[in-house]
């Protein structure tokens, strides 16, 4: 059995511990908002234009190549913020310098 000093002490820590371990939860619980639009971003639709003018094939075959490099990104970001944040073990590729 506990003394009441002893008792009196440990009810004083409780709050404490409650307190500390408060402050070990991760930062945020969901993914960043712009990475998740990001990689919901649906792909260039084609015009007819691509069939006769080079310069509008030129032009949405870039835009193809910038929708996929934003894709690809934000999925790398959410990949690293997932195994970052559940401690997953996750081979992400690295951030982008």
């Amino acid at each position: 059995m506990l003394s009441l000093p002893r008792r009196t002490k440990l009810l004083l820590l409780l709050p404490w511990l409650a307190h500390v371990s408060s402050c070990a939860a991760p930062a945020s619980v969901h993914p960043p908002l712009a990475d998740l639009q990001a990689v919901t971003e649906p792909k260039p639709e084609p015009t007819d234009d691509i069939t006769i003018s080079q310069q509008a094939y030129d032009l949405y075959q870039a835009k193809i190549e910038w929708w996929g490099d934003r894709v690809s990104d934000a999925g790398a970001r959410l990949c690293r913020w997932s195994r970052d944040t559940y401690k997953l073990k996750v081979k992400c590729p690295p951030p982008i310098p």
